[in-house]
């Protein structure tokens, strides 16, 4: 097995729990692409609005740092463009889960948090 597969199925395994909680998203693996595809559903729908195919841990590691951040970000009722402080706080918080588990990787948490304007 290559590294780079190795190194993905260590990450889905990492984020497993995160994807199968989450009504909107399933991961899937491809033999035939080789990759993994990670769906965006619209539960209310029952329909797949979005398919990404990720074959680099790179990538996977940081599009799921995005779908936690954002989840967090979504924790207000009311409409608006930067988080709240509440919010900032739950975001660092729900990547420092994974961030502990995925040291290599914490520099695209912090990228993925600077892009919200939420800097330390």
């Amino acid at each position: 097995m290559g590294a780079k597969k190795k190194e993905m199925e260590r990450l889905v395994k990492i984020f497993t729990g995160c994807i199968e909680q989450h009504e909107n998203y399933e991961l899937l693996y491809s033999k035939k692409l080789a990759c993994y595809l990670l769906l965006e559903l619209n539960s209310y729908r029952k329909d797949v609005e979005d398919t990404d195919c990720y074959y680099e841990p790179k990538e996977f590691c940081r599009k799921m740092f995005e779908i936690i951040a954002q989840d967090a970000f979504a924790l207000s009722e009311f409409e608006h463009d930067e988080p709240d402080e509440q919010e900032q706080m739950e975001m660092k918080r729900s990547l420092g889960v994974y961030t502990e588990q995925l040291p290599e990787y914490k520099y695209l948490a912090d990228e993925v948090l600077e892009g919200y304007g939420v800097v330390d």
